[in-house]
């Protein structure tokens, strides 16, 4: 049953499905998941009757066999403590130059996007400007 999924959480993909539904109809999406769920369970089946296990480290099970950490209980004030202890650790490690060096790199991106947009604003009018110029001069106003 696990291969199954294995196999299945990598053939069916959601986002594929949605374009066939789309695309093509419920039809195609049907027979797309139906066919790939299909393949999934016999190879899910055939990976099964191979009995692999034996393949499995030792380590697996031992940690199987372990039982789950406990998670300790915060409260609010403890939860806050501890994400403002994790902020301060990220930025005991920005330096000062980090800082500097992406405002830096940020306001140089800024402007060149702002440098590429007025030039092609510029390159549109001098192309609608001579459209409509050479449209003019061919017209015979006499």
């Amino acid at each position: 049953m696990t291969f199954s999924f294995l196999v299945a959480a990598t053939m069916v993909n959601e986002v594929a499905l949605v374009l066939l539904f789309g695309l093509f109809g419920w039809q195609i999406a049907a027979i797309y998941l139906f066919t790939r769920l299909l393949i999934a369970m016999l190879a899910g089946w055939t990976i099964g009757r191979l009995h692999l296990e034996r393949y499995v480290e030792s380590w697996v099970y031992a940690s199987l066999s372990e039982k789950p950490l406990q998670e300790a209980r915060l409260d609010w004030p403890a939860r806050l403590r501890m994400r403002w202890d994790a902020v301060q650790n990220v930025c005991a490690v920005i330096s000062a130059d980090d800082l500097i060096t992406s405002c830096y790199f940020s306001d140089f991106m800024l402007h060149l996007n702002q440098t590429i947009l007025i030039q092609n604003n510029l390159e549109e009018s001098y192309a609608s400007e001579s459209y409509f110029a050479s449209r003019d001069s061919q017209v015979d106003c006499s």
